[in-house]
């Protein structure tokens, strides 16, 4: 019987394993708070791989409450609905931008203002833990 040494069996087995999930944050930003303690997270998120994650948590430092949102019609009105996860299928991009998903922040410690900078964790069902920089803007500026 011919052994093969445990080094190329190893390299066989992770060379045929899945590859999980790659995912990319692009464009982070934010803006000066209108409302005092409460704040907001836009950017892009990309899933490069072939198989489908999910950001089942948001952390943003400083602020007591963040979570994913999404901007809904009902009629005249404008509603804030919470997402409770928010699926990456594979190869696909999501836009977190005004006027549709985004992450709401609440009970923040201090209103940000243009040039200080938002630090955002994601936690991912796959992924584990992805953090960003999002800088703040003054409100109305084009990112």
């Amino acid at each position: 019987m011919t052994r093969r040494p445990l080094p190329l069996l190893l390299l066989a087995l992770v060379a045929c394993a899945p590859k999980g999930p790659s995912i990319e944050v692009r464009d982070p930003y934010s803006y000066e708070s209108v409302l005092g303690n409460v704040g907001v997270v836009y950017f892009t998120i990309e899933n490069r791989g072939t198989v489908a994650d999910t950001i089942a948590d948001v952390e943003v430092t400083g602020a007591l409450v963040a979570m994913i949102h999404e901007q809904v019609a009902n009629g005249a009105m404008v509603e804030m609905r919470h997402v409770g996860v928010l699926p990456l299928p594979p190869r696909s991009t999501v836009v977190l931008a005004p006027g549709g998903l985004h992450v709401m922040t609440e009970g923040l410690d201090r209103s940000p203002v243009a040039g200080d900078t938002l630090e955002v964790t994601l936690r991912f069902t796959r992924s584990g833990e992805l953090r960003f920089k999002a800088p703040v803007l003054a409100y109305g500026v084009e990112p």
